[in-house]
């Protein structure tokens, strides 16, 4: 838990002064590069901050309302995610659609390259923490290539003209509409509850199999980002006592648990000839 603080406080402390050097150095240096990248960093330090009171909550315990845990907060925070971004990108439409002319100071470029080192350590940091933090380390990696991009164009933009300043920020806004798209389609893939990778079903069949009894029927479904629920129906010899069907029991939703984080509830029948 510890090594999570120090992570999640690495990538809002990036975040942090992403969004003050994007969005001054835009004011300051006169770049709507710059300031559209700096609503993109002030949407991700909503994001991560979001983020983790959802990572935060999805480790709760169970409860009355939430027996089977609270794995599903995962996924709002890919909604969340989603909708601070698309909300960004309303806003910078706005500023792009702008007709007024600007002229780009020289030494604009500054502001990119320190900002594409404070992503970049931020998304290698965050991605250790696993599956629930996907859509954010995916939308921060569009940070680094929004840096990258103005690290490019701004020295142009300032020595030829403010319109290719401009049309760098529009390339950023396509750029996060397709992003924004992209992981729409996921999270609604997400939505609905698929099944988990086939090896997660054929690895449980294996080992519940290879315990002496059959398989006679298994469910699985995810939950959240890294969360899969379920149910086996498995066949018993006739002879099997009850207490012995029910330690049988235990031991398949422990194993299940332990080995490939699935809660699986055993249903027991009599192995019919």
């Amino acid at each position: 838990m510890e090594e999570a603080k120090r992570i999640l406080m690495i990538s809002i402390t990036a975040a942090a002064l992403a969004s003050v050097l994007n969005t001054a150095g835009g004011v300051v240096f006169h770049s709507r590069l710059l300031v559209i990248n700096g609503l993109t960093c002030i949407a991700n330090l909503v994001v991560i901050i979001s983020n983790t009171y959802f990572y935060r909550k999805e480790l709760e315990p169970e409860d009355l309302d939430h027996p089977f845990g609270h794995a599903g907060y995962s996924l709002s925070a890919s909604v969340l995610t989603l909708l601070v971004y698309a909300f960004i990108l309303g806003l910078g439409v706005d500023e792009v659609l702008n007709p007024s002319s600007y002229s780009v100071a020289g030494m604009a470029w500054l502001v990119p390259l320190v900002v594409a080192g404070l992503y970049t350590a931020s998304v290698i940091t965050i991605r250790r923490l696993g599956e629930q933090f996907v859509t954010y380390s995916n939308v921060t990696t569009s940070e680094i290539a929004e840096s990258l991009v103005a690290l490019a164009v701004l020295p142009l933009a300032h020595y030829m003209s403010f319109e290719i300043d401009r049309l760098g920020a529009a390339a950023m806004l396509i750029y996060l509409a397709y992003q924004v798209i992209a992981n729409s389609k996921t999270i609604l893939y997400k939505v609905t509850g698929p099944a988990p990778p086939r090896s997660v079903s054929e690895g449980l069949t294996k080992d519940i199999s290879s315990m002496g009894v059959k398989v006679k029927d298994l469910k699985l479904r995810s939950v959240g980002d890294n969360y899969v629920a379920g149910y086996v129906i498995i066949e018993t010899p006739p002879t099997e006592s009850v207490e012995a069907a029910h330690e049988l029991a235990d031991k398949i939703e422990t194993m299940a648990l332990e080995k490939y984080n699935v809660k699986l509830v055993v249903h027991i029948e009599p192995e019919r000839a």
